[in-house]
């Protein structure tokens, strides 16, 4: 793993007088390192814990994001059910006023044929 972190981030740094194909020595516990890579690879391991904290705020700020997105689509959701409902409401009202209107129109039948008939058993 050091191994490939030193292939990735070498290139991007520049290191005057280390010569890395003979200044690193593989051991079974690890790497030795000459004089003048040492300080190299300490640079290199300060930028590699910079880029570990660096990625956590990205990570943390996509998690901000992502949570973000989620709030806005439920809001939107809560919107569009609410306004399906209204619609509803309003489409039910309408349709009771229309059937408001057809009983008053009956009833003022109804009420003229009574009158009409009332009158006609006065005489």
């Amino acid at each position: 793993m050091k191994y490939l972190i030193i292939m990735f981030i070498i290139p991007s740094l520049s290191f005057g007088a280390c010569n890395w194909k003979t200044g690193v020595i593989k051991t079974e516990k690890g790497f030795l390192y000459t004089k003048s890579c040492h300080k190299a690879v300490g640079k290199m391991k300060e930028d590699v814990a910079d880029r570990e904290e660096q990625v956590k705020k990205l990570n943390e700020s996509i998690s901000l994001k992502d949570l973000a997105l989620t709030k806005a689509e439920e809001r939107a959701k809560n919107w569009s059910d609410e306004s399906y409902n209204q619609y509803e409401r309003l489409q039910r009202q309408a349709r009771l006023n229309s059937y408001n209107n057809w009983i008053y129109f009956g009833g003022g039948i109804a009420v003229t044929i009574l009158s009409v008939w009332a009158a006609g058993q006065i005489r």
